[in-house]
Order: structure tokens, then C-alpha cells, then sequence
């Protein structure tokens, strides 16, 4: 599956995960095997087959780091399907579970969450959601994942969707760097069904 999704002639540069944040686990960083000299910049954004992984933040000679979308700190502007303009919202990671003590190896990915949808707008369970491509940061209509719960935030103004991300963070396979021209949509899951 991966070695399709690279073959679609889109500028990526297939890399593996050497490192997930250790006991930090997906709140912290991502380290992937290509760098400076295959022509990764901070600032790209990382796909795999399923959707989008994060960007990176940081770049060394051979290697990379990544920040992924389940960190509280990365943001990115997202759209629900189908519901154009005012499905947009800012979708921030949730971080991961701390499991007790006896099962301290397994992480559990708490759900992604998409602030300041229009609250007027009927959002529903099973909803895709992309990445928006506002701005020059992340293509149009990478798959972030699928709304699982939605409810209005504490101002009463906005709702905010609870996702279920596209990537299985705790069995990352071959992920991808979108080099910069590339237009997107690239993830393999995330062909436009509609929407904007």
C-alpha cells in the first residue's frame, strides 16, 4: 500500500520513524530517517496512506522531527465534509491517555478536537475532516480523521467536534514529507468527497 501511495508522482520522500518521544509517547515528538540533504524543510507537512501525521519542526543533517497532529500543539485549520465554509475549524491534538502503572507500554490517543465551528451547522458522527489549506502550510484536503462526538464549547458560541484520527499512531508504518509545490490532496484515504 505504501509503495502505491509513493508511486503517485506527488513530491514525497518516503521515510521510517526511528523514534515516537520515547515516555513521552505521541505528545511529544516524532524522529524520522531523512533530513537536510533529501530536501526536508521545517515547516512540511508528514502523510502517510491514511492521512495526515503532523510537520516538522526541526531538521538535521539525516533526520527530522516531527510534531505530530495528536500533540495539543499542533493546530491546523481544518474543514468537515460537505459543509463548506462553515465547517471550518482549528483542530489541536488531545495528547494520550496515561495508562496505570501495570500497562505503562500501551498509549491510548485521546481524540483530536476541532474548535469554533460555526454552531448553527449540523455536524454529524461519522463526518470526514480534512486539512482546509488555508495559508501555505498544508495542502487542501489531506484526511485528518472522522468525528466521533460534537458539542458546544463553553461560550455557547462555536461547537467543537471530537475526531478519531485517520493515522494509527500506535503502528506507524512508511510515513511521507510533502515537499514544497505540492498542491495536495495527497493522503491516500483523503480523495475529496465533497465539501468546499
Amino acid at each position: 500500500r505504501a509503495l502505491a501511495f509513493a508511486g503517485r508522482g506527488r513530491s514525497l520522500v518516503a521515510a521510517e520513524v526511528v523514534s515516537d518521544g520515547g515516555a513521552s509517547g505521541w505528545t511529544g515528538e516524532l524522529r524520522i530517517d531523512r533530513g537536510r540533504r533529501d530536501g526536508i524543510e521545517a515547516g512540511a507537512p508528514v502523510i502517510a496512506p491514511e492521512g495526515f501525521v503532523g510537520r516538522v519542526v526541526s531538521v538535521s543533517e539525516r533526520t527530522a522531527k516531527v510534531l505530530p497532529a495528536t500533540d495539543p500543539n499542533c493546530r491546523l485549520s481544518c474543514v468537515v465534509e460537505g459543509l463548506e465554509k462553515a465547517g471550518h475549524g482549528i483542530l489541536s491534538g488531545g495528547g494520550n491517555a496515561r495508562p496505570a502503572p501495570e500497562i505503562a507500554m500501551l498509549h491510548v490517543v485521546e481524540p483530536l478536537e476541532v474548535a469554533f465551528i460555526d454552531k448553527d451547522i449540523p455536524v454529524k458522527p461519522g463526518a470526514r475532516v480534512f486539512t482546509a489549506g488555508d495559508g501555505t502550510a498544508y495542502p487542501r484536503g489531506i484526511l485528518v480523521g472522522t468525528v466521533i462526538g460534537v458539542d458546544r464549547d463553553s461560550t455557547l458560541l462555536f461547537q467543537r467536534a471530537r475526531v478519531r484520527p485517520a493515522v494509527p499512531f500506535h503502528a506507524l508504518g512508511p510515513v511521507f514529507v510533502l515537499k514544497r509545490g505540492d498542491s495536495g490532496p495527497a493522503s491516500g484515504g483523503g480523495a475529496r468527497g465533497g465539501g468546499e
